[in-house]
Parts: C-alpha cells; sequence; structure tokens
C-alpha cells in the first residue's frame, strides 16, 4: 500500500475510536494485484465492552471498481454515437447552446454546417449494412480530421453537424468545407470494395443567420437541402430568398397533395 493510502487508514481508525457510531471511508484508489488500481468504499465502527472500552475494530470495504466503470460506460453511451465515437444528438444539442452563449456574451461569431453523406444510401442497399456501417465510420474519422478541431457530432443516419467556433464569415466557411469535400475526394476501400461518396453541405452563421439554435439549425439544414436539389458535392450557405422560395415550394406541395 502507498504511504497516502496508510494514513487514510490511520486517520479513518482515529476518527473511529472518537466517533459514537459507524463513520464512512471516503472513495479512495490502491493499487491491485492485477488489472491496475481499485476503488474502494468502507465503513469502520469501534466494538466497546459494557464498561464502553474499544475492544474490537470493525472494517467493511467495498470495492466499486467495476460499479464506476459501468457508470462511466452508460453515460458516455448517453452523450456518443456507438458506431463512430463522435458526439451524438444530445451532445450536438448541449455545445451549440453553450456556443451560443458564448458568442452572445463576447459578441462572437459562429458557423453551423450540416453535412449529408452523398451516395450512401445506394453503397447500404448494395452491399448492405456492414459495408455500410464501415462507411460511416470511415466517413466520419474523414470528416473529423479535415475539421480540424472544430465541433463534429453525427445526429443521425449519414447526417452529421459542424460547430465551426473558428468560422466567422463566408470565406472561412468556403475554406473549412473545401477541406471535408477534398477528405472524400478518395475513393473509400471497405471489405473488399471500392466506393466513391461524396458531400452536400448546408451552412448558416451566427448572428446573421439566426440569434438562437432552433433558428440556426432550420436555415443551415434549408441551405443542405438547396445544395442537394441543385448538384450534389458542394456547399449553400443561407440567404433570406432561399428560405422564401423553400417555404413557398413547400407550401406548393402541402397544396397539391390536398388539391384532388
Amino acid at each position: 500500500y502507498s504511504a497516502s493510502h496508510a494514513d487514510l487508514v490511520v486517520s479513518t481508525d482515529n476518527e473511529a475510536l472518537r466517533a459514537e457510531g459507524v463513520i464512512s471511508i471516503p472513495e479512495h484508489a490502491i493499487e491491485g494485484n492485477k488489472g491496475g488500481p481499485r476503488l474502494l468504499l468502507g465503513k469502520k465502527a469501534i466494538i466497546r465492552d459494557d464498561a464502553g472500552k474499544a475492544q474490537y475494530l470493525l472494517s467493511v470495504v467495498d470495492d466499486v471498481t467495476e460499479r464506476r466503470q459501468a457508470e462511466a460506460r452508460i453515460a458516455y453511451l448517453a452523450r456518443t454515437d456507438s458506431l463512430t465515437d463522435l458526439p451524438n444528438r444530445a451532445t450536438f444539442v448541449d455545445y451549440l447552446d453553450k456556443a451560443l452563449d458564448r458568442a452572445k456574451k463576447n459578441d462572437g461569431k459562429f458557423a453551423i454546417l450540416c453535412v449529408d453523406l452523398d451516395r450512401f444510401k445506394e453503397a447500404n442497399d448494395v452491399y448492405g449494412h456492414l459495408v455500410g456501417d464501415a462507411l460511416l465510420r470511415e466517413a466520419a474519422r474523414r470528416l473529423n480530421a479535415a475539421a480540424g478541431g472544430e465541433f463534429l457530432a453525427r445526429v443521425g443516419g449519414d447526417e452529421f453537424t459542424l460547430v465551426a467556433t473558428g468560422c466567422a464569415d463566408a470565406n472561412s466557411v468556403i475554406a473549412l468545407s473545401d477541406k471535408l469535400l477534398a477528405a472524400f475526394q478518395p475513393a473509400f476501400e471497405v471489405n473488399g470494395h471500392r466506393l466513391s461518396l461524396g458531400l452536400s453541405i448546408g451552412g448558416a452563421i451566427y448572428p446573421t443567420d439566426g440569434d438562437d439554435a432552433t433558428t440556426l439549425i432550420a436555415n443551415a439544414d434549408a441551405a443542405l437541402y438547396q445544395a442537394k436539389a441543385e448538384s450534389r458535392g458542394l456547399l449553400r450557405l443561407f440567404d433570406a430568398k432561399l428560405a422564401a422560395d423553400l417555404q413557398d415550394r413547400r407550401e406548393m406541395q402541402i397544396d397539391l397533395q390536398t388539391a384532388i
């Protein structure tokens, strides 16, 4: 045992001698014989004779190592996409809220990029989910490397979202998007298959394109929709006319569906 652990044992022994009842030993680590350190909790109590004189010291120790590891794993899975190890949608929402708070306090700017994988569905349908999952993992790795430290999350299916705090204007968003697009130029080699994927990207900048999370996400998504409608493999930044045209198109679709 280490000197610090020995000191803890002595100090809790003395505390138990002074106490009237059971005392708790705080969680602490000791070096185990196998598998690294162990996390322990404990309780101590003095057993006294009829005259009240201390006769025995009773110590009960609980090894909580596996419990803490399981709790940490559960917490990790709640915040992380299990397939790609990227942050998930819940973590993205939290991060975006914090980015908004910082930007409002510091009069800052940042961008949101919604990213879709082009031709992923075809590859997934033709070659199956095992190949599709491997494609998603490699796509996530390439996006994360190209993002240069910006926050990247997988928010569902083949959809990814970037919160780019280093992008304050259209030029910086374009520069980052060029890196993302370039990362997908080489073909993917997956399970003996050579596959090509591309990206469609929609971007919105705070506060020009929205000063709250809902508006920013909606506008970046609208820009992505336009990018996919025009020609895949490119970036589109949000603008007000784009939003108006998209709204008109959606209203027309609803009218046509109910017209007959």
